[in-house]
């Protein structure tokens, strides 16, 4: 094959540019001998491009066969403990020396096998989604640590969360029954907050020429 490719590829370099169908397609001004170099040069690339691309179908028809041939022969010539001429406790082969060929009593079976792949990959997948969903969380944590005040951002503005800060990290009784009756009273303001916001936005309403912005 290879001793094909070289006589075709010696076959078309020696062969005229003008034989294999190149013309001149240069600018008028140019001499005789750099149209010739052009010819030439375009002639060259086509002939190698060409080659390769032969090359690479003759080696994947060649490889294709030698396959068969390999498959052929590891299962029918060169098998040791082939169907019943279990030829394997007494060929002595050199890769097959000190190899215990018989087959195991609690090996796996091929079903078991790919049972157990699944399960990696299933794994694998919830391993994934468990790193993402604990990036999301730290991110979250993030938020309220600079919410509460404990970012490490040295910031002027106290955060309007500062007062949870002292009860979340010391965790002192005193303070969590504070917190618990300030966040009652404010939780208690809540419903004159809401009627004060539908009045504000019945008079905007009536303002000519006013976006709601909700």
């Amino acid at each position: 094959m290879f001793r094909a490719v070289n006589a075709v590829e010696e076959g078309l370099s020696n062969a005229s540019p003008e034989d294999l169908g190149f013309t001149t397609q240069g600018k008028a001004n140019q001499t005789d001998e750099a149209q010739r170099d052009a010819l030439q040069e375009q002639k060259q690339n086509e002939v190698d491009g060409g080659i390769i691309q032969l090359e690479s179908l003759l080696n994947a028809t060649v490889d294709k066969d030698f396959d068969k041939f390999e498959i052929y022969t590891l299962r029918n010539i060169l098998a040791v403990g082939h169907e019943e001429e279990n030829l394997a406790p007494w060929v002595q082969l050199e890769h097959y020396k000190n190899l215990d060929l018989r087959p195991k009593q609690n090996a796996p079976t091929a079903e078991q096998v790919q049972l157990q792949r699944r399960k990696l990959h299933e794994t694998a997948k919830l391993n994934t989604m468990l790193r993402a969903e604990e990036a999301r969380n730290a991110a979250v944590i993030a938020q309220l640590q600079r919410l509460l005040g404990a970012s490490t951002d040295h910031s002027d503005q106290p955060s309007p969360f500062a007062i949870l800060a002292p009860t979340l990290h010391t965790g002192n009784p005193a303070r969590s029954q504070q917190l618990r009756q300030s966040t009652q009273a404010a939780m208690s303001q809540l419903p004159a907050v809401r009627e004060l916001l539908a009045q504000l936005k019945e008079s905007l309403q009536v303002i000519p020429n006013t976006r709601i912005v909700r």
